[in-house]
């Protein structure tokens, strides 16, 4: 018998000074385990291991906002930058930093983890196994956060050199239409500071949110400065909880939600227990696990020079196969890592100049 399928959510709720946001969990997996990169179907279904032989991600900084990091688990070693929260003691500055970003909840070392691991034969590896990562704290032990605390932390990411931002959360069943509308925005600036990390080239990844719903995270109006993934299977198939419809751009692997062998390994707190009996790791599933597989990606396109818009488009003109058939209608095509990488690099070459050219100058919240 299955045991039950963490989908993180947090509470939801609706304010119109500070519009809560939901993320959307993972399962269990381990610490200092061995080598776990065979249990990572993901992986294989974006072509992970082709991509590297292109790119790793190397140096590029990823900023994961999220319920923040833990900051112990090896994993994470040498890799953390400009980390901050706005999940703070009373009385404390926001934002706030040291122990305050340890993540109490799971989630958001789980994002992390899939994006940034180290390919180092120990536990679990990351689409971008030598990138560094940003941590962010919005979303607290619950995983409730408010949209004003992530606007204020995509334009920290963007002010601290984040060439990716990562948006595992979104507005609750469907109020992100709502609360996002152009006219009177109550959002607290959180599809404005989108647009913004776009406009400053940065590659932004939301999850589509897990209602079923034909929406993507919840209805916000994201346009063309964010990548919006929905999830699959390691049977290739649409998850039944993921988000579906015009909106989304991409399906990445996000777990089926019926069992650790199904969902998405990688890392977890040492001191939160596991389903999945691996200390240190664990197995979830949702559009937020899918979600990082795309910032994975483009952290790989960054090493390569290609960023922002520019990168979203290639993300979206690679992956590959026909439009999947949701549940609820179709949604978009695979994540595809080689193929991006590959395209990525052919365009910087394309775009080069000739070594003799004097033109060339060097250089809330909820789970989703």
């Amino acid at each position: 018998m299955h045991r039950p399928t963490r989908l993180a959510r947090a509470a939801s709720a609706f304010a119109v000074a500070t519009s809560v946001l939901v993320a959307t969990p993972a399962a269990a997996s381990a610490a200092t385990q061995s080598n776990l990169r065979s249990q990572q179907w993901g992986l294989d279904a974006i072509d992970a291991d082709a991509a590297h032989t292109v790119a790793t991600g190397a140096g590029v900084v990823v900023a994961v906002i999220d319920t923040g990091l833990d900051l112990e688990h090896p994993q994470f070693a040498g890799k953390i930058v400009d980390g901050a929260s706005w999940i703070c003691p009373a009385g404390v500055a926001v934002p706030c930093f040291g122990s305050n970003i340890d993540d109490r909840n799971g989630h958001g070392t789980h994002v992390a983890g899939t994006i940034v691991a180290p390919d180092d034969g120990i536990g679990t590896t990351g689409v971008a196994p030598d990138a560094l990562i940003m941590p962010l704290r919005v979303l607290d032990a619950d995983g409730s956060g408010s949209m004003d605390a992530a606007a204020e932390a995509i334009d920290w990411a963007i002010a601290h050199g984040a060439s990716v931002i990562n948006l595992s959360l979104g507005a609750s069943y469907g109020l992100g239409a709502v609360i996002s509308n152009p006219v009177v925005p109550l959002d607290g600036g959180f599809t404005a500071a989108i647009n913004r990390a776009a406009d400053a080239g940065v590659l932004v990844a939301v999850a589509a949110g897990n209602d079923s719903l034909p929406y993507c995270g919840g209805g916000e109006l994201y346009a063309d400065d964010a990548v919006c993934v929905a999830s699959h299977g390691p049977d290739g198939l649409p998850s039944y909880f993921s988000d579906w419809g015009a909106a989304i751009d991409v399906v990445a692997p996000g777990g089926a939600g019926i069992g650790c062998a199904t969902d998405v390994l990688a890392t977890w707190p040492l001191d939160i227990a596991t389903y999945c009996g691996l200390d240190g790791y664990d197995a979830i599933a949702g559009t937020s696990m899918a979600s990082p597989h795309v910032a994975g990606v483009g952290a790989l396109l960054a090493e390569l020079g290609v960023h922002g818009r520019e990168a979203r488009q290639v993300i979206i003109d690679t992956a590959g196969g026909l439009p999947v058939t949701a549940p609820g209608g179709v949604t978009g095509p695979y994540l595809d890592a080689q193929a991006a990488v590959a395209a990525g690099a052919s365009s910087v070459s394309t775009a080069a100049p000739s070594a003799t050219s004097s033109s060339w100058l060097p250089g809330l919240v909820t789970f989703g």
